[in-house]
């Protein structure tokens, strides 16, 4: 299995990239991996620099949080990384956080604030145009009110 480059329409192979689909399945879908990968590149000054680093950081720290059912240091990890990349004009960042935050309150079962969380997201994802982000945020506000037994939302 490989992943397609956009601009060149070539397939790029990797032994590592299959577990990418797998763990979103895995994880509802609820999750956005590494947003690293995901940015455009910016014109970056060594203080947003290594304010995007720590902010990675954080975002990948509460992943594995998040995969070894630590919810709630998860939820320290994301809040920490949202900051930051709210300092750092770092819109996917952000919106990868906050519906990383989302799926988080919802493994809680605080589904209220993971509604909140993802309809952040959501509103985030139509403006800079991310429709991936867009699907996710939408998949994971059916799932949260799925358990709430709000089944016409």
């Amino acid at each position: 299995m490989g992943v397609f480059n956009r601009k060149s329409r070539t397939q790029v192979k990797s032994k590592s990239l299959w577990l990418l689909p797998v763990m979103c399945l895995v994880l509802g879908g609820s999750l956005s991996i590494a947003p690293p990968l995901l940015l455009p590149a910016l014109a970056q000054t060594p203080e947003i620099s290594s304010k995007k680093k720590e902010a990675d950081r954080l975002f990948n720290q509460g992943t594995e949080l998040f995969q070894g059912s630590q919810f709630e240091e998860a939820l320290k990890s994301w809040q920490q990384a949202l900051k930051l990349y709210r300092e750092i004009k770092d819109r996917l960042g952000e919106g990868n956080a906050l519906g990383n935050l989302g799926s988080a309150y919802n493994a809680l079962g605080n589904y209220p604030k993971a509604i909140d969380y993802q309809e952040q997201r959501l509103a985030m994802d139509r403006e800079i145009k991310d429709r991936l982000g867009e699907g996710k945020s939408l998949g994971n506000l059916g799932n949260a009110y799925y358990s709430l037994g709000n089944y016409p939302k």
